[in-house]
């Protein structure tokens, strides 16, 4: 099999929910010696992360780049942060962002994105504010990177925290998505400011 194969054969595996199956791929690639494109090799771990496989996908990284099956680089590295963020494992997250810093790699939007969904997720929102800081100064935030701040901000119930981030999101001339107004409403009347949601609407 070849890099291809083994994509489609994940692909079917997480469309169906099997991860002990999933699982036992990840196994086959590595015992093949299958070489990797880094594109495919992003695939691959988001086929893994779908599925919750977040040490798996870990694990996977790191063998694959003791036994050279792909030539890592960026794109790689923001597949696994996906994964990671999932999870809300910032020990992870952390440990991954300075191996590539180690590296020489500058990080880029979208490895920052996904360090930002992670310490949402966990609840560090310090360390989440941090990053979003450090995105606005170098120019890379648009709808998706406010989304997921005004999100986390709403279910921790703070909501005027939130509103103010749409704000922004107005004066910079950035439109939330549908999906992410229905989400942003139903937390708000959850938290009993019907104002801020009817707003919203």
């Amino acid at each position: 099999h070849n890099c291809y194969t083994y994509n489609a054969m994940a692909s079917i595996l997480s469309h169906a929910r099997q991860s002990a199956s999933l699982r036992d791929l990840t196994t086959e690639l590595v015992s093949s010696r299958c070489y990797m494109t880094p594109g495919a090799f992003g695939y691959f771990l988001r086929c893994l992360g779908s599925q919750g496989l977040v040490q798996e996908a870990n694990a996977l990284f790191d063998e694959v780049k003791r036994l050279n099956l792909c030539v890592l680089n960026g794109y790689s590295y923001s597949c696994l942060l996906e994964v990671i963020a999932k999870s809300g494992n910032v020990d992870l997250i952390d440990f991954r962002i300075n191996e590539m810093r180690g590296l020489g790699w500058q990080l880029d939007k979208y490895s920052l994105t996904p360090a930002l969904q992670c310490y949402c997720n966990a609840g560090k929102f310090q360390q989440a504010l941090d990053v979003f800081n450090e995105m606005h100064q170098k120019g890379w935030l648009d709808a998706h990177v406010f989304s997921i701040l005004a999100v986390s901000f709403s279910k921790l119930g703070e909501v005027d925290k939130a509103f103010e981030l749409i704000e922004r999101m107005d004066n910079l001339k950035i439109n939330l998505n549908e999906k992410t107004f229905y989400v942003l409403i139903h937390g708000f009347v959850g938290e009993g400011r019907a104002d801020k949601a009817i707003q919203l609407l």
